[in-house]
């Protein structure tokens, strides 16, 4: 399994143990506010979700990296790369994305992880172009979006549940 570092954080592999923390984060009202339909997640779903994560590293080579701080050996959510399956219209394209628990918000590190995750796109994963999804109110995404050099490509509706997003773009070398 590929670990990316960064000053602040180690982006790792997932371990059995990673799923209490994974799961108290999917059950977070706020955490999970832009979401999908916005709702939270329990137990067996994230368990599902963990299972599917550790899929798509084996299906395609990239996937979505546990985040660590380092020093504490915390782990605090994730950040790393999908498909966005759930808007077809975007397809084929490969998504950046990251969820941290509540508590570790405002310090830098959706930042920090998901800049990490970009250049491992780019650089390991032979990527030319990732996008990044966000509800149209999730301006928190959309600052670390802005700090990563993302920019506005177009609005639309998610098919499933009817949730407004904006989508975002960047390609290699900027």
């Amino acid at each position: 399994m590929v670990t990316v570092e960064t000053e602040r954080l180690l982006l790792r592999g997932w371990r059995d143990d990673d799923l209490d923390a994974l799961a108290a984060i999917n059950a977070d009202p706020e955490v999970m506010r832009f979401i999908l339909d916005g709702s939270v997640f329990d137990r067996e779903r994230s368990a599902e979700s963990l299972r599917k994560i550790v899929r798509d590293w084996d299906d395609r080579g990239f996937g979505l990296f546990a985040v660590e701080v380092r020093g504490s050996g915390e782990m605090i959510g994730w950040a790393g790369l999908s498909v966005p399956a759930f808007l077809p219209e975007v397809l084929p394209a490969v998504e950046i994305g990251w969820r941290l628990a509540r508590h570790a918000w405002g310090n830098g590190y959706a930042t920090e992880a998901a800049g990490a995750a970009l250049r491992f796109g780019f650089g390991a994963a032979g990527l030319d172009r990732v996008i990044s999804i966000r509800h149209v109110d999730n301006v928190r995404s959309e600052r670390v979006m802005q700090k990563l050099g993302f920019v506005h490509e177009f609005d639309t509706v998610v098919p499933g549940h009817g949730q407004p997003v904006a989508v975002h773009a960047i390609s290699a070398g900027g």
